[in-house]
Protein backbone atom coordinates (compact mmCIF):
# COMPACT_ATOMS: atom_id res chain seq x y z
CA UNK A 1 0.00 0.00 0.00
CA UNK A 2 0.90 3.66 -0.83
CA UNK A 3 -0.17 6.62 1.18
CA UNK A 4 0.26 9.90 -0.07
CA UNK A 5 -1.51 13.14 1.40
CA UNK A 6 -2.08 16.36 -0.70
CA UNK A 7 -3.53 19.95 0.25
CA UNK A 8 -6.67 20.88 -1.34
CA UNK A 9 -5.73 24.44 -1.87
CA UNK A 10 -3.06 25.87 -4.00
CA UNK A 11 -1.72 29.24 -4.59
CA UNK A 12 -1.31 31.05 -6.95
CA UNK A 13 1.96 33.19 -6.80
CA UNK A 14 1.70 36.66 -8.52
CA UNK A 15 4.68 39.09 -9.34
CA UNK A 16 2.39 42.18 -9.41
CA UNK A 17 -0.89 41.39 -7.07
CA UNK A 18 -1.08 39.37 -4.18
CA UNK A 19 -1.26 35.89 -4.05
CA UNK A 20 -4.57 34.14 -4.50
CA UNK A 21 -5.58 30.84 -2.83
CA UNK A 22 -8.00 28.26 -4.22
CA UNK A 23 -9.81 24.99 -3.69
CA UNK A 24 -8.60 22.48 -6.42
CA UNK A 25 -11.81 21.43 -7.75
CA UNK A 26 -13.03 20.67 -11.41
CA UNK A 27 -14.65 23.57 -11.44
CA UNK A 28 -11.95 25.95 -11.18
CA UNK A 29 -9.27 23.90 -13.19
CA UNK A 30 -11.07 23.97 -16.24
CA UNK A 31 -11.26 28.13 -15.58
CA UNK A 32 -7.26 28.16 -15.41
CA UNK A 33 -5.04 29.87 -18.21
CA UNK A 34 -2.98 26.86 -19.23
CA UNK A 35 0.48 28.43 -17.75
CA UNK A 36 -1.41 28.01 -13.96
CA UNK A 37 -3.18 24.81 -14.87
CA UNK A 38 0.66 23.56 -15.86
CA UNK A 39 2.29 25.22 -12.35
CA UNK A 40 -0.58 23.80 -10.66
CA UNK A 41 0.49 19.84 -12.35
CA UNK A 42 3.87 20.53 -11.65
CA UNK A 43 3.63 21.62 -7.95
CA UNK A 44 0.95 18.58 -7.66
CA UNK A 45 3.73 15.70 -9.01
CA UNK A 46 6.71 17.33 -6.55
CA UNK A 47 4.34 16.70 -3.47
CA UNK A 48 3.66 12.97 -4.88
CA UNK A 49 7.19 12.72 -5.68
CA UNK A 50 8.29 13.97 -2.12
CA UNK A 51 6.70 10.88 -0.64
CA UNK A 52 6.86 7.86 -2.28
CA UNK A 53 9.46 5.27 -1.01
CA UNK A 54 10.40 3.49 -4.09
CA UNK A 55 7.46 1.05 -3.72
CA UNK A 56 6.30 -0.32 -6.97
CA UNK A 57 3.00 -2.01 -8.28
CA UNK A 58 2.47 -4.13 -10.97
CA UNK A 59 -0.46 -5.14 -12.89
CA UNK A 60 -3.99 -3.72 -11.66
CA UNK A 61 -4.59 -1.65 -8.69
CA UNK A 62 -7.09 0.62 -7.09
CA UNK A 63 -7.57 3.38 -4.95
CA UNK A 64 -9.37 5.12 -1.41
CA UNK A 65 -9.74 8.43 -0.93
CA UNK A 66 -10.24 10.52 2.46
CA UNK A 67 -11.08 13.77 1.71
CA UNK A 68 -10.52 16.31 4.92
CA UNK A 69 -12.42 19.22 4.34
CA UNK A 70 -12.53 23.00 5.37
CA UNK A 71 -15.85 23.95 4.37
CA UNK A 72 -19.17 22.34 4.66
CA UNK A 73 -20.06 23.75 1.22
CA UNK A 74 -17.70 22.06 -0.04
CA UNK A 75 -18.26 20.05 -3.47
CA UNK A 76 -16.56 16.87 -2.56
CA UNK A 77 -16.29 14.66 -5.98
CA UNK A 78 -15.58 18.01 -7.58
CA UNK A 79 -11.88 17.96 -5.44
CA UNK A 80 -11.28 14.42 -5.57
CA UNK A 81 -11.55 14.04 -8.78
CA UNK A 82 -9.25 16.65 -10.03
CA UNK A 83 -6.53 15.76 -6.86
CA UNK A 84 -6.41 12.51 -8.25
CA UNK A 85 -5.89 13.41 -11.74
CA UNK A 86 -2.70 14.83 -10.50
CA UNK A 87 -1.62 12.42 -7.93
CA UNK A 88 -2.14 9.54 -10.68
CA UNK A 89 -0.41 11.16 -13.52
CA UNK A 90 2.49 11.53 -10.82
CA UNK A 91 2.51 8.23 -9.88
CA UNK A 92 2.67 6.83 -13.73
CA UNK A 93 5.09 9.87 -14.26
CA UNK A 94 7.54 8.45 -11.11
CA UNK A 95 7.34 4.81 -12.54
CA UNK A 96 4.99 4.02 -9.54
CA UNK A 97 2.40 2.22 -11.75
CA UNK A 98 2.89 1.60 -15.56
CA UNK A 99 -0.75 3.19 -16.18
CA UNK A 100 -3.44 4.90 -14.70
CA UNK A 101 -6.11 3.20 -17.66
CA UNK A 102 -8.37 0.92 -16.92
CA UNK A 103 -6.73 -1.98 -17.59
CA UNK A 104 -4.21 -1.08 -14.34
CA UNK A 105 -6.21 1.27 -12.37
CA UNK A 106 -9.62 -0.95 -11.49
CA UNK A 107 -10.85 1.76 -9.60
CA UNK A 108 -12.15 2.91 -6.36
CA UNK A 109 -12.95 1.37 -3.19
CA UNK A 110 -14.52 4.81 -2.40
CA UNK A 111 -14.08 7.91 -0.22
CA UNK A 112 -14.99 9.14 2.50
CA UNK A 113 -14.89 12.71 4.14
CA UNK A 114 -14.41 13.90 7.48
CA UNK A 115 -14.30 17.94 8.63
CA UNK A 116 -10.88 19.47 9.65
CA UNK A 117 -10.65 23.36 9.54
CA UNK A 118 -7.37 23.47 10.69
CA UNK A 119 -5.52 21.34 8.06
CA UNK A 120 -8.05 20.64 4.90
CA UNK A 121 -6.10 17.79 2.82
CA UNK A 122 -6.74 14.49 0.84
CA UNK A 123 -4.91 11.32 1.72
CA UNK A 124 -4.47 8.61 -1.24
CA UNK A 125 -4.14 4.85 -0.53
CA UNK A 126 -3.53 3.08 -3.40
CA UNK A 127 -3.62 -0.72 -3.13
CA UNK A 128 -2.56 -3.93 -5.48
CA UNK A 129 -4.97 -5.44 -6.23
Amino acid sequence: MIKITLPVYYTIEKKTKPNTTHLVSSNWFRNLHHHTMNNAKKHYAELVAEQLDGTKIEGRWLTKYVYYYKNKTSDASNVISQIEKFALDALVQNGVVEDDCVKYHIGSQGWHVVEDKENPRIEILVFEE
